[in-house]
C-alpha cells in the first residue's frame, strides 16, 4: 500500500498499520517535528519499530531550496541528544521504548561541512564517538502496546524568506542561487 502524506499532518493515515517505519535525513526540514514524531509512532502497530535519525549539524539553506515539490525546503532544526530525549519522553515513551546512538566527533563534523568524502578519513577517525561533538543521532523506537500519547498542538512557521529559493543542480547535486542565474 502506498501512502503519500505530510508526516506532520498525517491525521488521515490510519493508526496501528505498520510493523516498521524508516525515516532518514528528513527531521531537520520538518518544521512541526513534534507532530511528525507523534504520527510516526501512531502509524506503527503495537511493538512496531521506528528507525529515525536527527542531524546535529548541517548546511543552512538561507534561501530555501526548490526540490521541485511546489514548496521550498527550509532547514529548521539541528538536534542535540537531550532535545531528542525530551521530544520522545513528551510522546509518553520511556527508557524501555527507545534507544539513541550518537555518531561523530569534531573531525567528522568538520569533514561533513567541508564536503570531504569518508574515504579521506581513517577508520579510527570515522568511528570515534565524542558525545560532546555528535554529527548524527540515530533512534530505534518501539511502540508500546498501550501507547497513549497526547497529540501535540499543530504549529506552522510564522515566517519564511521572501526570496527565490536556490535550485538543485541536476547533474552535481549542488545547490545555489548562482546555478539558477546561469541557466
Amino acid at each position: 500500500m502506498r501512502v503519500v502524506a505530510d508526516l506532520s499532518r498525517a491525521d488521515h493515515v490510519p493508526s496501528d498499520g505498520y510493523d516498521c517505519f524508516v525515516n532518514q535525513f528528513t527531521t531537520s526540514v520538518i518544521y512541526d517535528i513534534e507532530a511528525a514524531l507523534y504520527h510516526a509512532v501512531r502509524l506503527l502497530k503495537p511493538g512496531g519499530v521506528l528507525l529515525i535519525n536527527f542531524w546535529c549539524v548541517d548546511y543552512y539553506l538561507h534561501r530555501g531550496l526548490d526540490m521541485g515539490t511546489g514548496a521550498p525546503l527550509y532547514m529548521h532544526w539541528w538536534f542535540t541528544p537531550i532535545q531528542v530525549q525530551n521530544m520522545l519522553r513528551a510522546l509518553a515513551l520511556g527508557d524501555q521504548d527507545f534507544r539513541l546512538d550518537t555518531y561523530g566527533n569534531l573531525l567528522t563534523r568538520m569533514a561533513f561541512l567541508l564536503n570531504l568524502p569518508a574515504k579521506e578519513l581513517t577508520h579510527q577517525e570515522l568511528t570515534t564517538v565524542d558525545p560532546g561533538q555528535p554529527l548524527l543521532i540515530c533512534a530505534r523506537i518501539v511502540k508500546p502496546v498501550n501507547w497513549a500519547a497526547t497529540m501535540p498542538t499543530y504549529r506552522a512557521p510564522a515566517w519564511t524568506p521572501s526570496v527565490e529559493p536556490d535550485q538543485l543542480h541536476p547533474e552535481t547535486g549542488h545547490y545555489g542561487h548562482e546555478y539558477e542565474q546561469s541557466n
